[in-house]
């Protein structure tokens, strides 16, 4: 979710399929069917500033739309929404830090689906100063908005400086008496050096220290942490050659089934490393898909589909996001005899890093092909800040 990263229930998306497949051949258009329109949150959205509503309500209220218009594939609307959000709000952050903090992340959110990653990462600065202006250094919420800025910088390529600001927060959590947020900054630590590890042997040592600090910290065996270690256990294993090693984890957690989604294994989406490679792509502009799979009870992934797709869809991608799906292990769940799992829905947009080319100011795809992924059924906030409500 943009609340907790852009998502949007089940039911809406389902609709909208059902709705596309009753449409008549040759019906020109998207149909978009939602549990509130996108007309209705608009109105909304602007009654709410035609009173000049509290904070709290303007801020749930441009979110409402926010996902209505990112959903709908429209996400240059969304970002003017959220731009136009954070202009009325950000005044707000000494007496409602978490409401502005919300509106900057999901404005991080949408300019990484548009491959604008200055943009991201101003979005995510905007995040944790309104974080620190109304909040304690060692408040919670800013230490997760801490962690949220270090994961922006890793996933923007700044490896070494997400690694210092891990160590810091790691400290900083420590001194405040949050040992549950120094195992997050380890757990993120981690998994960094692991995923350095599947690129290049010399990070194994790196990677194994890590996981060794996270596993002898206090409150490690929590069963959230001690799962989250034996998957970058097992990362790190088939990295280093042994196929067995998922199927090790499956039998080592078949004992804790559980109904929430918990991945365990899957292999990225492969788009090829070059430019003039696959996906032959000029236009970056409104390439995405919304993909629907089912979770069996053993974990493995099947019935994969396309669902929807963008207007100017570009096609011959969406084969290895379905290879992807199909790699997956999941743990296994706890559902009836008879029960045939859970159906996901998740968005996949194709994007590229945009750059200034000499002699010019205006930024432009790169041309080097990147996935971003949102799970539009996500059905818990990953750990961070919680939106405050009006009382």
């Amino acid at each position: 979710m943009l609340r907790s990263a852009l998502g949007v229930s089940l039911s809406m998306l389902l609709a909208s399929a059902a709705a596309a497949q009753d449409a008549p051949e040759g019906a020109g258009g998207e149909v978009v069917v939602t549990a509130v329109r996108l007309e209705q949150t608009a109105e909304r959205l602007a009654e709410c500033i035609a009173r000049r509503c509290p904070p709290a309500e303007d801020v749930a209220a441009s979110l409402a739309h926010v996902e209505n218009q990112f959903v709908a594939g429209a996400y240059r609307d969304a970002q003017r929404t959220v731009a136009e959000a954070i202009r009325r709000n950000r005044g707000f952050a000494n007496t409602n830090p978490v409401d502005v903090a919300v509106l900057y992340r999901a404005d991080a959110r949408i300019n990484a689906h548009l491959g604008d990653g200055d943009g991201m990462k101003q979005a995510m600065r905007g995040m944790l100063a309104s974080l620190r202006a109304g909040l304690p250094e060692e408040d919670p919420q800013t230490l997760y908005g801490r962690i949220e800025m270090a994961d922006g910088l890793s996933e923007l390529g700044n490896i070494r400086g997400a690694e210092r600001e891990y160590k810091a927060i790691a400290e900083d959590a420590v001194a405040a008496g949050q040992p549950t947020i120094r195992n997050f900054a380890l757990l993120r630590t981690a998994s960094l050096k692991v995923s350095l590890a599947q690129l290049s042997e010399r990070f194994r040592p790196e990677a194994r220290a890590a996981l060794d600090a996270l596993k002898t910290s206090s409150a490690s065996d929590a069963s959230g942490f001690r799962l989250a270690t034996q998957v970058l256990e097992t990362r790190l294993a088939m990295s280093g050659g042994d196929p067995d090693a998922i199927d090790a984890l499956i039998a080592r957690v078949k004992a804790e089934p559980t109904r929430t989604p918990r991945l365990l294994y899957g292999k990225p989406v492969e788009l090829g490393a070059g430019k003039w490679r696959d996906p032959p792509l000029q236009n970056y502009e409104d390439q995405w898909i919304d993909v629907a799979f089912w979770i069996g009870p053993d974990g493995r992934t099947r019935d994969a589909a396309l669902l929807r797709q963008s207007e100017h869809y570009n096609g011959g991608w969406t084969k290895r996001v379905l290879a992807s799906l199909a790699s997956r292990r999941y743990a296994p769940l706890a559902l009836p005899p008879g029960d045939p799992g859970l159906l996901r829905v998740e968005r996949y947009t194709i994007t590229s890093r945009l750059a200034t080319r000499l002699g010019s100011r205006i930024a432009k795809p790169t041309g080097l092909p990147r996935v971003e992924v949102l799970d539009l059924t996500l059905d818990a906030p990953q750990p961070g800040m919680n939106p405050q409500r009006a009382s």
